[in-house]
């Protein structure tokens, strides 16, 4: 079966997506994670205290070091997306595969995948 010009065309639109998300991920998710911090001392002290006795501000610390292994590892593959066999040409402000450009996105379709990259084996203990 033969794919059609407009399956081709959102296959390379979700592909732009996901390259972008890639070269987007460290700083989405540390931003998460400080926003982690942040949510802490909106706590009452008390329960600070109980969470800084369970090492939950190292935990975090440890996630921030995850992210950014994960994110080395997610900007070779941005690097180098011919890899996936598709027509690329990247420059720093646009992405743009065949006769697809995607400008400045912001949008996160990686996300189940990028989801599973982050080991977060101190979040669970």
């Amino acid at each position: 079966m033969a794919h059609q010009p407009e399956d081709i065309h959102e296959e390379q639109i979700h592909f732009a997506n996901v390259i972008a998300t890639f070269r987007n991920y460290a700083q989405y998710s540390l931003a998460a994670n400080n926003r982690r911090r942040k949510d802490v001392y909106t706590l009452p002290q008390a329960d600070q205290e109980v969470l800084e006795k369970l090492g939950y501000k190292q935990k975090l610390d440890d996630v921030d070091k995850t992210i950014l292994i994960n994110a080395d590892f997610l900007l070779k593959i941005a690097e180098n997306p011919e890899i996936f066999g598709h027509d690329v040409d990247l420059d720093e402000e646009n992405l743009q595969i065949g006769n697809v450009e995607r400008v400045n996105s912001h949008e996160h379709h990686a996300g189940p995948l990028l989801a599973s990259l982050v080991i977060e084996e101190g979040m669970s203990n």
